[in-house]
């Protein structure tokens, strides 16, 4: 997908689009007070998740199982306000 842009053309990375409606999924599940806090958690968990799916598909047992820990839902999340 292209955005338009001035003279140029830019251009979305790959998977962004779906980064974040996993992010707008998961704000209008939890509805929380602080968007900006909730999606710092949110990010980080992925992070978690992505390192740790590198570490556990090394561990792997032959038959290539899913580890449940790389398709478990992220938990719901409150995140209050601050100040």
């Amino acid at each position: 997908m292209a955005v338009p842009f001035s003279n140029t053309k830019l251009r979305v990375p790959r998977g962004f689009q779906n980064l974040l409606e996993g992010l707008a999924k998961e704000v209008l599940r939890n509805q929380p007070d602080n968007i900006y806090a909730f999606a710092a958690v949110y990010f980080s968990n992925l992070l978690k998740i992505r390192e740790n799916k590198v570490l556990i598909q090394q561990r792997l047992v032959p038959n290539m199982k899913i580890v449940s820990i790389i398709t478990r839902p992220f938990p719901r999340i409150r995140v209050r306000k601050m100040g």
